[in-house]
């Protein structure tokens, strides 16, 4: 399907990496596919197991993706999203991390709607 906007969450690989969190954390699904776990349980999923999230985003071998330093940087991106999206608090490790992978966007320096995107979710990650 590709990209369907300018959102790190806009493409098959953001919501690939929204599965594969969601499977990390255990979240179920329903028949239609939506989450049975309320947004404020996936909140607490996400804000107790972030350090485990962090190492297996550490260890992930983006080597397996056409353009892995790309896909690193959209993972990273997306899991800064996910965070944000559900009110999880991040810690130290997260923030410095999104941080420097919203600043590496190379897309940003080129389209003025990611770039916004990027601004958007800097600000967001800076709040938390």
């Amino acid at each position: 399907m590709g990209w369907f906007g300018y959102g790190p969450l806009d493409g098959d690989d953001g919501m690939d990496l929204r599965d594969l969190i969601f499977e990390l954390i255990n979240i179920s699904y329903d028949p239609v596919g939506n989450t049975i776990q309320s947004d404020d349980a996936i909140r607490i999923l996400l804000e107790t197991n972030q350090e485990m999230i962090y190492d297996v985003l550490t260890d992930y071998d983006f080597s397996k993706h056409l353009n892995p330093g790309f896909i690193q940087i959209v993972y990273i991106q997306a899991l800064a999203c996910i965070m944000c999206d559900y009110g999880a608090k991040i810690n130290e490790r997260g923030k410095k991390t999104f941080i420097k992978f919203i600043d590496a966007d190379t897309w940003a320096l080129e389209n003025a709607e990611r770039n916004q995107e990027m601004i958007q979710l800097k600000n967001r990650v800076l709040e938390n």
